[in-house]
């Protein structure tokens, strides 16, 4: 995924656990209502069903590498 400064992802509940790694610039997420900064080379697990919203409050582009595992079987809500 790439988000330019200002860009954001919807909140949404994952649907899978998710394994996130910022490859380049300064990732902002808030996971069940609790916000962190994150920097290059960081990798995150997220497990499945927990609230999440990110975005990318820097100047720089926002590069992740985004992995669902095991892959979701149907669209949670």
């Amino acid at each position: 995924m790439v988000l330019p400064a200002g860009e954001e992802l919807p909140a949404h509940e994952t649907n899978a656990n998710v394994y996130m790694a910022v490859l380049q610039g300064t990732l902002t997420i808030a996971l069940d209502g609790e916000t962190a900064v994150y920097p290059e080379r960081t990798v995150l697990n997220i497990p499945m069903g927990v609230a999440m919203h990110a975005w990318n409050e820097a100047e720089a582009t926002l590069e992740l590498l985004v992995v669902k595992a095991p892959a979701p079987t149907e669209q949670r809500r």
